[in-house]
Parts: structure tokens; sequence; C-alpha cells
């Protein structure tokens, strides 16, 4: 049974509905053409101008209302303590479950914030893909059938990478993660130089986890100023999921280096019953034991319905 929206999230939250969202934006300004749209977007992604408009202009509105007063906080404070606030990025965390769109959410919402906060701001996304840990090193730790599970990162270079970029750090090299491969691109980085906004996506990066490490005491969400999740039925997602396998399967899996490439010869009815028992055992599970119930640690939830598109915002109550 799908609940209601005002079923799914607490009195916490205030909950809009799409035509109510839409005018918490009609202020911002943004000039992102379909050409630009179709540089963003990933595999069957329906992000359209009309998205633009109604979904990402208020969100963006309201990260820089935030954005505003915490910045007007320090000040506050620093006059307080007769100290200058020290020059630190305003990040942004989007968590959400494999298949969901985060992707190329974050790469429409790093433009909009870019265009809003004008050539004076510099606004970089990340993703926690790239610490991954390689797969000779998952093989090595009997992980491979736990990828995407919070012990199969690099958690300790993820938060020392974090810190140093929340410190000012004027140059981070960050590892890239390579969706042909299925591992990390040992030939390339990613710069992260000194930005203004920090985009950082990931399945995982709302969640407090003490994997590993019991006593662990610092989480990613310790170097977040504003963090969303972006919310679907389970089983709109395993749909979307196994779509985006299908269109990969007759595109990139038939390139010899990808490391799917052993299922290129498969018809499309073996393809979906594969496609299911992966999602199945791993992302279906990634999903209910650690990316759902951080959910409500988001100050912001973004709810897609089946097609693809969001249908409800609900945003922390201060």
């Amino acid at each position: 049974m799908t609940l209601s929206p005002a079923a799914l999230y607490p009195d916490r939250y205030a909950l809009f509905d799409r035509d109510k969202w839409q005018t918490l934006g009609e202020d911002t300004a943004f000039h992102l053409s379909t050409e630009d749209l179709d540089g963003l977007r990933g595999l069957n992604d329906t992000t359209d101008t009309t998205d633009l408009a109604e979904i990402f202009a208020p969100l963006v509105h309201l990260i820089r209302t935030h954005r505003d007063h915490l910045t007007s906080l320090k000040t506050g404070m620093g006059n307080l303590l007769g100290t200058a606030p020290r020059k630190a990025p305003y990040i942004i965390g989007v968590a959400g479950s494999v298949a969901v769109g985060k992707s190329t959410f974050c790469r429409v919402l790093r433009q909009m914030l870019a265009q809003s906060f004008g050539t004076d701001s510099r606004v970089d996304l990340m993703c926690t893909d790239g610490f991954l840990w390689p797969l000779a090193d998952l093989e090595e730790r009997g992980l491979l059938s736990r990828k995407g599970f919070p012990e199969s990162y690099d958690r300790r270079t993820l938060l020392e990478t974090l810190e140093r970029i929340k410190d000012g750090a004027e140059r981070v090299e960050i590892p890239v993660y390579s969706h042909v491969t299925y591992d990390i691109d040992p030939d390339r980085k990613q710069i992260i130089n000194s930005p203004d906004i920090l985009i950082v996506e990931g399945l995982n990066v709302l969640e407090i986890s003490t994997t590993g490490n019991p006593a662990a005491s610092t989480h990613a969400g310790d170097y977040f100023d504003f963090t969303l999740y972006l919310d679907a039925d389970e089983t709109d997602i395993r749909t979307w999921y196994i779509h985006r396998f299908l269109t990969l399967k007759n595109s990139v899996f038939q390139t010899p280096e990808s490391y799917f490439h052993r299922y290129a010869h498969l018809n499309d009815d073996e393809a979906r019953t594969l496609a299911g028992e992966i999602w199945a055992n791993i992302n279906a599970k990634v999903l209910e034991e650690h990316v759902a119930p951080s959910r409500f640690r988001a100050d912001a939830i973004l709810r897609k319905g089946k097609g693809h598109r969001v249908e409800t915002v609900a945003v922390r109550k201060p």
C-alpha cells in the first residue's frame, strides 16, 4: 500500500505539493535551456524546463535564504567575539537510493545555484562513489557483494577530505569512480579548489554509521550545512533501476572495457531477471538497512512519483 504524503512525514516537516511549492520560487531567475538540460540529464531521466521552475527554483531560493542567514549569524558571532569568521564552503549533502536520480538532480542543482549566486561564487560537486574501495580491495576484503554498503567505502579518507575542504584548503584531490569499469580510475583525479558552495552526493551521506568502528564520533553529516534526500516508493525505484540496466545493456555494456560486458549478450528478458536479482540482493538491502532510515536527518525531502517527477517536498520546520 502506498502511503499518502501526509502519512509519510512527521509533524516536524512542512509539506508542500508541487503547486504550492513552486510559488516559493517565483522570484528566482534562471536561464537553463533545453539544450543545457540535455547535457546534464542521466539515462532515462525526465527532468525538463518545467521542473526547473516548479522544483529547482524554489529549492534554490530556500538554500539561498538558509545560506544568507548562516552567513549573517557567523558575521554576528565574529563581531561579538572580536574575530573574523573563517572562510568555509557551504556544503550541501544529497542522499537517496541507487537509481532515484541523484546524479542528474545534483548536476542541475549545481547549475541553478551557480546562476543564482553569480560569477563571484564557485559551486562544485563531488560524488562519494570516488571513495569506494577499489575492486581489488573489495575482493580481498570479501565485500564485492556488499558494494554500496557503508563498509565498502574508505570512510576515513572521505571524512579527512571533507574536513580539509571545510577548513578552506585551496586544492583537494579526490579519486574518480568509473561507471564503465565499475572501479576507481587510477588515472583521474577531481580537483576541489576552494569552492564557495559544494554539493556532496552519495547513498549513505546522511547515515550515522559506526560500521567497522563502533567508537566513531565523526560522520559525513557533521560537515554539511544543508541536507536533501530524494525519496520514492521502493517498487518505483526498482522499476527505474531495471529500465536503466536494460539501457546500459544495449549501450555501455557493449564496450569491452565495461565491467558488465559479460552481460552484453543477454536478451531483454534475461537482463530484466538479472537486474531484478541484483536489485533484491544488493540495492534493496542497502536502501532498507542504511539509506531510507537516514531520510529524516534531511532538511528537505523531495519525493518522486511513478513518472520520475518530484510530486511533494517536505521541509524541516524551523
